[in-house]
């Protein structure tokens, strides 16, 4: 026999579920929002998805260089950023010492 807990939990189990989907179509909503947004279209326009099939050519592994892509390049860049900036870092806890170096010229007159 049910009791009255065991109703409550059910119907918070329900109230949960119900948010859970309200959350998933404002989801959905936003996303088709911003959709028609990128692609220059008014917000309330209706969006429907139809299935394609692109052929891609897959490229061989022998012209797949793990040199030419460019996010190796841009982490290159970074270590090299980070480089500079320890050097930074060790100049500023380093002394700076000046040396300055006066002559003085005496003419002799005759």
């Amino acid at each position: 026999m049910a009791t009255d807990k065991d109703l409550l939990q059910v119907r918070a189990e329900q109230s949960g579920i119900r948010y859970q989907l309200q959350k998933a179509r404002s989801g959905v909503e936003l996303c088709r929002m911003v959709r028609c947004s990128r692609i220059g279209l008014s917000l309330d326009t209706a969006v429907f998805l139809t299935d394609t099939i692109l052929n891609q050519p897959v490229p061989e592994l022998s012209e797949v260089s793990i040199e030419n892509r460019p996010e190796l390049a841009l982490l290159q860049k970074q270590v090299e950023a980070c480089k500079q900036q320890s050097k930074m870092v060790l100049g500023d806890m380093l002394p700076t010492a000046g040396l300055a170096l006066v002559i003085r010229i005496w003419a002799i007159s005759t």
